[in-house]
């Protein structure tokens, strides 16, 4: 694979509540900012972002929808090895087809005439539709392999390729092979995120993130 041809790997991060704790009185959540980040299933798609990159010599990019709470993620996702990140202002309850059109634009903008790839977790921990990686496909006309629970990167072949597995009732399972440009979610347990190197840790208090605020995109 070519320089030229060297897709770009964006990774779609969701910020959510991961230790919030429940008023025992009303039920309702009480949120914990200093508690705030990614699901595993959003690590795995950041770690198989980063593992793509490596095998087609391409660049990764990191977006996150929800505004300035996001940017810690980003920010610990650019130490871990990506090389660039959006930040996308929404507003957090938009639905998921909205929020879907956002990251839309936001690939397009990162992918410029790049072929690329789009990571993401196949569910969120705070009991999300899961359906924002299937709307994110169809705004883009994207490929789309949704629910991994495997996934092969396959080098040196002419275009950016992926041998993925899909779970499927009753015990089955589907083996696919997807190109570039497409939509892939995985299942959290099929890659642990790497520890961010010291220097990458060091180095992310400088970065500059890339901000969007045309929340329009749909």
């Amino acid at each position: 694979m070519t320089m030229c041809d060297a897709p770009v790997i964006v990774a779609c991060l969701k910020l959510v509540e991961l230790r919030a704790s429940v008023d025992p009185l009303s039920g309702s959540v009480i949120p914990d900012p200093k508690s705030a980040g990614i699901g595993p299933a959003d690590e795995a798609a950041l770690e198989w972002a980063l593992r793509m990159a490596g095998a087609w010599d391409g660049s990764v990019a990191v977006t996150s929808a929800g505004g300035e709470a996001c940017e810690h993620v980003l920010r610990m996702a650019v130490a871990t090895g990506a090389n660039r990140a959006l930040r996308i202002d929404v507003d957090p309850a938009a639905s998921s087809e909205f929020v879907a059109g956002a990251l839309a634009g936001a690939v397009r903008e990162l992918a410029g005439n790049q072929p690329f790839v789009v990571c993401c977790g196949d569910a969120s921990v705070d009991r999300g539709s899961a359906s924002v990686p299937g709307f994110l496909a169809a705004s883009l006309e994207a490929a789309q392999a949704l629910g991994l629970v495997g996934v092969s990167v396959i080098a040196g072949a002419a275009a950016a390729s992926l041998e993925v597995h899909r779970r499927l009732d009753r015990g089955r399972r589907e083996q696919l092979r997807i190109e570039a440009p497409c939509v892939i979610s995985v299942e959290g347990g099929t890659a642990r995120l790497r520890r961010a190197s010291l220097p990458n840790a060091l180095a992310e208090r400088e970065v500059v993130l890339i901000r969007s605020y045309r929340s329009g995109y749909h």
